[in-house]
């Protein structure tokens, strides 16, 4: 933890002047709108009926856009100059067409993207939330997975030599024997991208792009459990009491879940606080420059620092305003209208109810006792029971549905030219087969405008700056690794692309959509195919295989090798000769052959012979040195035996000699202690008896 108070001062002030609640409640409100929740006006007996208009438009744009990032189409082609295009290396075994780094670039970042990186979802998510909720914000980041732990059985002798997490032995009885180890496997880099909802990002309300920001953070809830895992010191940790909590958008997402309104507590280690990761530009070390920090912090607790190159977030909005970071969504465009129809139906139900339930004028002297209850018993052939002479009748009104139906009508032109969703794209017309082609044709482009202007802000602003995101990122920390392009494995290693490389938008204004890509490769292969019958030296087959190449992509009818080969990697065939100068060739060249050959075979079995005699003399000289090396050798052995024989003998017989002394002095000493031992009858002086 880190204990600075001008920057903690600082970091607090951006964060609040970046809450704009005001935004927060227009989000709300069209969400609202989307899922055609009441306007709070209703009345009890009258229409509450709300119309979908927002929810229309937005669910059919994100089809439209949608259709056109992920129909197998490249959204955006990295590009470099000839000067900048080294070529790809060669598979193992065979030669492998050079594929040129901006290419690499371009099918790797897709492939990951949209394989590994959960694409369509991101994509998805982001599109729907800036049409429908003014912006949508991506992250994008690299990340290592937890390592993969691996077991394995390893001897005992080589346990100090393997890195183990863990080690225990297979058979308790034998310590010495095998034991079960496991390993961590460290393994590669992986890059995420991450729709961000709009009311966990906080931005400077001064900020007017997202190169240089002022201030940006990405604001998540977080447990306690999450925060040890980043490596977070969590001892003593507090949000100051501001605990996770729903916010108001989020709020608004939810209504319809069956737990909203029941948040849990759950305390110890899973309780949430939020975790802000901020970006901001401010003079760390006192140099008078304000450099760009990553902050990441928890209420009055500044957890890290580190100073970082860029931020690692993107957004869009689908109908940008000049100077300003956040515009107007496709909703806010609808809503009014959706409002006014709402408004309109009701009424228009109204009466219609009136007219097929109209209300009964009824005389006061004409109710009977079963009067009322005769009239409000609605059924065939009922009977109404009254007295006296004013007989009840039904109360007459004008039917105004007709004109409400008809104001409804004008607000929906009034939606299509807002928006450029008409029923005619959309294949609703009915009245469509009674047009000219011509004129549907005319009025259909003009009806996509508005379409393919907002999949060009989407690709330009979000799509196209994300994957040089993804290019820094992968170039940075990127390994080495295979994937297929144009049918051929290639190996890509993202470290050896440029620095920098160009990047093009093919979404969008103009010739931007497939159907009319397909439409103008069909004339420019017709026009080039035409030149090359006039013997024009301007079509080459390179040129026709990339206009069939393109025209199979479009097509989206799989690997374009499957249909046509590729001239630069076809043999040039030879031309053809005379066929009498043909015979006579070949015939001298079969005479060659021949002679060749039974060249080939006596230098060959001269070789042959030759080395067989080198091979036996080998052999000899071999045999010889391995006899004399076993003469040797046995000479060798017998002399040591003798000389250990010898030695053995002469310790024998020594030891031997040592016995038998040992024996005589052992017999000469007991017969000295058997004499010294005996006593006489007699002694000196008499007898003992006496």
């Amino acid at each position: 933890m880190i204990d600075s108070p001008e920057l903690l001062s600082f970091l607090q002030e951006e964060e609040t002047r970046a809450r704009d609640t005001t935004i927060d409640e227009q989000r709300a409100a069209l969400l609202n709108f989307y899922n055609g929740e009441p306007y709070g006006d209703e009345e009890d007996g009258r229409s509450q009926l709300v119309t979908r208009d927002v929810a229309e438009c937005v669910d059919h744009m994100t089809v439209s856009v949608l259709r056109t990032m992920v129909s197998g189409d490249k959204v955006v082609e990295f590009e470099d100059s000839e000067d900048d295009a080294p070529e790809a290396g060669e598979q193992q075994g065979q030669p492998e067409k050079p594929v040129n780094l901006a290419r690499q670039a371009t099918e790797a970042i897709h492939w990951y993207f949209m394989r590994k990186g959960r694409g369509y979802s991101v994509l998805h998510d982001t599109l729907k939330a800036g049409l429908l909720e003014k912006t949508g914000w991506v992250k994008v980041y690299p990340e290592r997975p937890q390592p993969k732990r691996i077991q394995q059985q390893v001897p005992a002798e080589f346990l100090n030599m393997v890195d183990a997490v863990e080690a225990e032995p297979v058979d308790e009885s034998q310590p010495e024997g095998m034991y079960r180890v496991t390993i961590e496997q460290q393994q590669p880099v992986c890059f995420r991208a991450l729709a961000v909802p709009n009311e966990e990002m906080l931005i400077a309300p001064d900020a007017r792009d997202l190169d240089e920001p002022p201030y940006i953070a990405h604001r998540t809830p977080e447990t306690v459990s999450s925060l040890r895992k980043m490596g977070f010191e969590t001892d003593g940790l507090s949000d100051n009491g501001n605990d996770w909590q729903s916010e108001n958008l989020s709020d608004t997402r939810d209504t319809d879940r069956s737990w909203y309104g029941r948040e849990v507590d759950r305390g110890g280690v899973m309780r949430r606080m939020w975790l802000l990761e901020e970006y901001v530009r401010f003079d760390a070390n006192g140099d008078g420059i304000a450099e760009l920090l990553c902050v990441h912090r928890v209420g009055t607790t500044i957890l890290r620092v580190q100073e970082v190159e860029g931020h690692p977030f993107e957004y869009w909005c689908p109908f940008p305003m000049q100077h300003r970071l956040i515009g107007q969504s496709l909703a806010d465009k609808v809503a009014d209208i959706q409002r006014t129809n709402s408004v309109l139906l009701r009424n228009a139900m109204d009466s219609l109810y009136v007219g097929l339930a109209p209300r009964v004028l009824l005389h006061e002297t004409s109710i009977g006792p079963d009067t009322v209850e005769d009239l409000l018993t609605v059924r065939p052939n009922g009977v109404i029971r009254w007295k006296g002479s004013q007989e009840p009748r039904p109360l007459a009104n004008n039917d105004t549905s007709p004109a409400a139906f008809g104001a409804i009508e004008f607000m929906i032109g009034q939606r299509e030219s807002r928006t450029g969703i008409t029923r005619l794209n959309q294949g609703l017309d009915a009245d469509t087969l009674n047009k000219t082609a011509t004129g549907t044709a005319l009025m259909q482009a003009q009806g996509q405008q508005i379409e393919e202007y907002v999949a060009r802000n989407f690709a330009e602003m979000l799509v196209g700056r994300m994957f040089v995101k993804f290019y820094h990122l992968m170039r940075k920390y990127g390994e080495p690794f295979r994937m297929k392009i144009d049918g051929q494995m290639v190996d890509v290693d993202p470290r050896a692309w440029p620095e920098e490389m160009n990047i093009t938008v093919r979404v969008g204004l103009g010739s931007g959509r497939k159907e009319q890509r397909l439409v103008y490769r069909q004339q420019l292969l017709g026009v080039q195919q035409a030149i090359m019958q006039a013997g024009m030296p301007m079509v080459t087959p390179e040129n026709i295989f990339n206009s069939v190449k393109g025209l199979i992509e479009d097509a989206n009818l799989g690997n374009p090798l499957d249909y046509i080969e590729d001239p630069s990697t076809m043999e040039q065939q030879p031309e053809r000769p005379d066929p009498a100068m043909a015979e006579v060739q070949g015939k001298m060249q079969m005479e060659a052959q021949k002679q060749q050959f039974a060249q080939q075979s006596s230098e060959a079995e001269q070789a042959l012979q030759s080395e067989k005699a080198s091979l036996d003399l080998e052999l000899k000289r071999a045999q010889a040195e391995q006899a004399a090396m076993l003469a040797e050798r046995k000479a060798q052995f017998e002399a040591d035996l003798a000389e250990r024989k010898f030695v053995a003998e002469i310790a024998l017989s020594r030891e031997r000699l040592v016995a038998e002394m040992e024996l005589a002095r052992e017999r000469q000493g007991h017969e000295m202690a058997v004499k010294s031992a005996s006593i006489t009858e007699n002694r000196d002086g008499g007898s003992l008896a006496a």
